[in-house]
């Protein structure tokens, strides 16, 4: 079908245009590459083909058709495609719910004995009946042009509906572990602002909370403080740009403040056991084989 008063959709207030819609239908023609820049949470369901993926600690996870994956927020993902891919992407901007009955807290507090297991690993989750017939519709409409912010808010309430309704719990906290905590909403403003705080008096400050407040419901959270997060997150970050970006090792010494190269191999031998040289040579990353000219 054809999208009827083609115009009044896209001069309207609420058509979501931009380069970063809340849904999106992905394409790649190529098998060329790429590292996106991941600002919310991200939900990616595999159509056709299949990707190769790396994220913090994830190293050439592989995602085939008919799988889906939740990236993390404020995260650097190296994707190598097939020559052909299509994927839909949903990118929470809110903390959204399973259903108005059923709180991520509360699939936390059933299921946190089983989350550690999850962690710094790739925890795909099969697409069903259910969510292929919404997600090929889905797609189609994006497709020929249907993007109305309230039509995508919808749609992102109907797929947790369907997570909910048509999944195990156990399933549905391996796929969303990286959300989960006794506070969602706590965990979401982290995660969503951690970048622009650079100690925990800021981050406090950020919060609204007193700086004793803000530790107490961080280690409630998180079950350690805020400094010990931040500095959790930025191992990750270095460990993924060495291991999975299109960086120099230059570069990335420079992207996370070390004053030289020098500091940066100490850095690197003291948190993971060798340089960072030895680290990329190790990874025998494909991208970083052929896009990636590294220095030592």
């Amino acid at each position: 079908m054809e999208l009827l008063y083609v115009n009044e959709h896209l001069t309207c207030f609420n058509y979501d245009g931009g380069e970063r819609p809340a849904v999106e239908s992905v394409r790649f023609d190529s098998a060329k590459p790429c590292v996106v820049e991941v600002v919310e949470p991200e939900i990616v369901i595999l159509l056709n083909g299949g990707i190769n993926i790396s994220f913090e600690k994830v190293r050439n996870g592989r995602i085939a058709a008919g799988e889906m994956v939740v990236l993390p927020p404020c995260s650097r993902v190296a994707i190598t495609p097939d020559s052909k891919v299509d994927l839909l992407v949903f990118r929470l901007r809110t903390n959204t719910q399973l259903c108005d009955r059923y709180s991520l807290e509360k699939l936390y507090e059933e299921t946190h004995y089983d989350i550690k297991e999850f962690e710094d690993s790739l925890n795909t989750l099969k697409v069903n009946e259910k969510i292929g017939e919404f997600a090929k519709s889905l797609a189609k409409s994006v497709s020929e042009g249907l993007k109305c912010v309230y039509f995508f808010d919808i749609k992102i309430k109907e797929l947790f509906f369907i997570f909910r309704a048509y999944y195990t719990k156990k399933e549905l906290a391996a796929f969303f572990h990286s959300l989960l905590s006794k506070d969602s909403n706590f965990l979401y403003f982290v995660n969503k602002n951690y970048t622009k705080a650079h100690s925990a008096k800021e981050f406090a400050q950020l919060a609204g909370y007193s700086l004793s407040g803000f530790d107490k419901q961080f280690r409630k959270v998180f079950g350690m403080s805020a400094y010990q997060w931040i500095k959790h997150k930025r191992l990750k970050s270095i460990y993924h740009d060495i291991n999975c970006s299109f960086k120099t090792l230059r570069e990335i010494c420079e992207d996370h403040n070390f004053s030289s190269l020098s500091q940066f191999n100490d850095y690197c031998k003291k948190n993971f056991g060798m340089p960072p040289g030895k680290i990329r040579r190790k990874a025998g990353c494909r991208a970083l084989q052929t896009c990636v000219k590294d220095v030592d």
